[in-house]
């Protein structure tokens, strides 16, 4: 498994310390002038820690109106074209406030809508050698796709070969998904990890931190772990969480 981290501030730090890869935010990317891109594109060369990842793809954009659904493509080519530039290969499609069912939208419309933003976001990606990981949140933070069934069922019905899904540790926890939905989906091509207390470093393992582990073992997976989550002090957790996370 390769263990990657999301803090760009960090990523020299963590080289060092041998995680494997930078999780960069997608959303903050796109918002860069030129100028201020081509810097953070060198910083992070020079960290010495790929990025090979990122996460909140969508901030501002409502998908599931229809001007939303108008304005997702040019987006994305926009925003796509910075990430491969930045070496990315797969993109996080989280972004719970952005996918949120509005009140007046019976669910199955918003449904329909979803696959086809989903739809939309796989074809982009495809052109950009870049994959989708459909990612499942907790129901406080959006009321579409909060399991990981949910999620590979969105990506079965997109029905494309760079879109499946990933598994959060946190947002099982804190709904209480069973683990064992995992080894129900039987792939996963990404995934997410911190404690439930506080959404903090793994620096430990608890039980259920040994459960979702567990259960990745038992269906194979063998690819990026990142580490989404706080700590108030990066240099003392992030070399215990690696540690943790290895030998789980």
């Amino acid at each position: 498994m390769r263990i990657g981290i999301t803090s760009i501030d960090q990523a020299a730090a963590a080289a060092k310390m041998g995680f494997d890869y930078l999780e960069v935010n997608a959303s903050a990317i796109s918002k860069l002038s030129e100028e201020e891109f081509e810097k953070t594109r060198t910083r992070i060369q020079e960290s010495g820690l790929p990025a090979e990842s990122c996460n909140v793809l969508f901030h501002d954009i409502q998908l599931l109106s229809e001007e939303g659904m108008g304005r997702v493509e040019s987006y994305l080519r926009d925003t796509f074209g910075r990430l491969q530039r930045l070496g990315v290969k797969l993109a996080v499609f989280g972004s719970g406030g952005a996918r949120r069912k509005p009140d007046e939208l019976p669910f199955g419309e918003a449904w329909r809508r979803l696959c086809e933003v989903t739809r939309i976001i796989g074809t982009v990606a495809g052109e950009y050698g870049i994959e989708i990981a459909i990612e499942p949140l907790r129901c406080g933070e959006t009321n579409m796709v909060n399991s990981v069934i949910e999620g590979a069922a969105l990506a079965a019905v997109t029905n494309l070969p760079n879109v499946w899904t990933l598994a959060d540790s946190y947002h099982m926890f804190m709904d209480a998904e069973p683990m064992e939905h995992i080894r129900t989906v039987g792939r996963l091509n990404h995934v997410h990890v911190a404690l439930r207390d506080g959404r903090s470093y793994p620096t430990y393992a608890d039980g259920q931190l040994r459960l979702f582990m567990n259960e990745l073992h038992a269906i194979g997976y063998d690819g990026r772990i990142t580490i989404e989550a706080g700590t108030n002090c990066f240099e003392h957790d992030a070399p215990l969480a690696l540690a943790t996370l290895r030998a789980l």
